[in-house]
C-alpha cells in the first residue's frame, strides 16, 4: 500500500499508470501499487507505453524495466 500522496500521475494508452509521491518515490499500478527503484519529481507514459522521467536535478530518465532507468543525454 501507498503512504501519502501522488504529487504527479501519467497513464499511457497502453494501460500502463504511473507516479511519483511528494518525496520522490516512483509506483506502478498493477492492480496495486508497486514502488520502482529510484527517484523522480516528474513521470510520464507514451502511448506506446514508454516510461520517462526527470529528477530534481533536471536529469532525464527513460525506464528499461526490471527496475533499471537509462540517463538521457542533457536536461530539463
Amino acid at each position: 500500500m501507498v503512504q501519502g500522496l501522488l504529487s504527479e500521475v501519467s497513464v499511457g494508452s497502453a494501460g500502463q499508470i504511473w507516479g511519483v509521491n511528494f518525496a520522490g518515490n516512483i509506483y506502478q499500478f498493477n492492480g496495486m501499487w508497486t514502488q520502482i527503484p529510484g527517484g523522480l519529481s516528474d513521470v510520464s507514459v507514451a502511448a506506446d507505453g514508454t516510461v520517462w522521467g526527470v529528477n530534481s536535478a533536471g536529469s532525464i530518465f527513460r525506464y528499461l524495466g526490471n527496475g533499471n532507468w537509462k540517463q538521457i543525454q542533457g536536461g530539463l
